[in-house]
């Protein structure tokens, strides 16, 4: 059997579920645990944030990998060429 294939986008998914079990915090998205307040001290809070903007990059490195975008700034994917060369992004004309 083969050993699986190491993902960054798992390993900082296995990040996030240590903070919240080390932390005795309830198990969901760092985005949702910081709206919502799931997080007892402000020294969490700020770990949260700061792995939110580590997520932010590492989901941006990997949509640029995977779709071999033209242009990615500040998180908003910007479709400058098409992948066909049809005048349609992926999602239609």
């Amino acid at each position: 059997m083969s050993k699986p294939k190491f993902t960054l986008i798992d390993y900082m998914c296995d990040i996030l579920s240590n903070f919240q079990a080390i932390n005795n915090l309830e198990s969901m998205c760092a985005y949702d645990s910081l709206i919502g307040g799931n997080f007892k001290t402000e020294e969490q809070r700020r770990w949260l944030e700061r792995y939110c903007d580590v997520w932010d990059d590492v989901m941006i490195r990997d949509c640029d990998r995977r779709f071999n975008l033209d242009r990615i700034k500040k998180g908003r994917v910007l479709w400058e060429n098409t992948l066909d060369g049809t005048g349609s992004d992926i999602y239609g004309p």
